[in-house]
C-alpha cells in the first residue's frame, strides 16, 4: 500500500527507499527491483546513480532475461545524458567540470561505447582548453588507436605536437604559441560541433 501510494504521488525517492529496504537487503536480489530503482533515479535526474542500478539489473537479468535489450538502451540513455552534460559545461567554458563529467560518463563503459561517444576525442579537446597538452596528446593517440573520428583526431594531434614542440626557446616563441593556440581552438570548435550534431 505504501509503495502504491508513493507511485501514485510520483514520490520517486520514496519508491527507491521502499524497494531498497524490501528487496535489496536480503540475500535474494531481483533484476526487476534494480531496474525499477534505476528508472526512479532517472526520473530524479540522477543519471549516474541510475546507470549503476541498470548495470546491477543487467547482471541479474542474465539468469532470466526479462528485459531483452531495454536495460542496454537505458544505460545508453544515461551515458548520452552524462556526455551531453559534459558538452554543455564545455560550451559554457567550465572545462574542469566538463572533464569531470566526461570521466564519469566514461567510467566502466566498453570500447564500443567509448567509440560511439568519441570519448577520447572529447578528452583531448578539454585537455587542450585547460592547457594540458601532454594529456591532450595521449588522448588523441588513444582516439586514433581506437578509431574515434580518426580524421579529426589526426588534425588535432598534429596541432598538439606542434604546440609541444613550441615549448622550446625560439626568438618568436610567444607569437608562435599564440598562433598554434588559435589553430587548436578553431579545430576544437569544429570537432565539438560535429560531435554535438552527430
Amino acid at each position: 500500500a505504501e509503495l502504491i501510494s508513493a507511485i501514485r504521488n510520483n514520490d520517486h525517492q520514496k519508491v527507491i527507499d521502499i524497494l531498497i529496504s524490501n528487496f535489496e537487503q536480503s540475500g535474494k536480489k531481483y533484476s526487476q527491483s534494480a531496474y525499477v530503482i534505476g528508472r526512479e533515479f532517472i526520473r530524479l535526474n540522477q543519471y549516474e546513480v541510475g546507470r549503476k542500478w541498470f548495470r546491477k539489473a543487467k547482471i541479474r537479468n542474465k539468469k532470466f532475461n526479462l528485459y531483452g535489450s531495454q536495460i542496454e538502451l537505458d544505460i545508453r540513455k544515461c551515458n548520452e545524458y552524462l556526455f551531453a552534460k559534459g558538452d554543455s559545461r564545455f560550451k559554457e567554458g567550465d572545462y574542469y567540470s566538463a572533464r569531470e563529467l566526461y570521466t564519469l560518463a566514461s567510467t566502466r563503459i566498453g570500447e564500443k561505447e567509448k567509440m560511439y561517444f568519441s570519448a577520447y576525442l572529447r578528452f583531448a579537446c578539454v585537455y587542450c582548453k585547460i592547457g594540458d597538452y601532454v594529456d591532450a596528446d595521449q588522448s588523441t593517440l588513444q582516439a586514433l588507436q581506437h578509431h574515434h573520428r580518426t580524421d579529426l583526431a589526426l588534425i588535432l594531434n598534429k596541432l598538439i605536437v606542434k604546440m609541444l614542440n613550441k615549448k622550446k626557446q625560439t626568438p618568436n616563441r610567444e607569437a608562435e604559441i599564440d598562433n598554434v593556440k588559435k589553430e587548436i581552438d578553431r579545430c576544437i570548435a569544429v570537432i565539438m560541433t560535429e560531435l554535438h550534431d552527430s
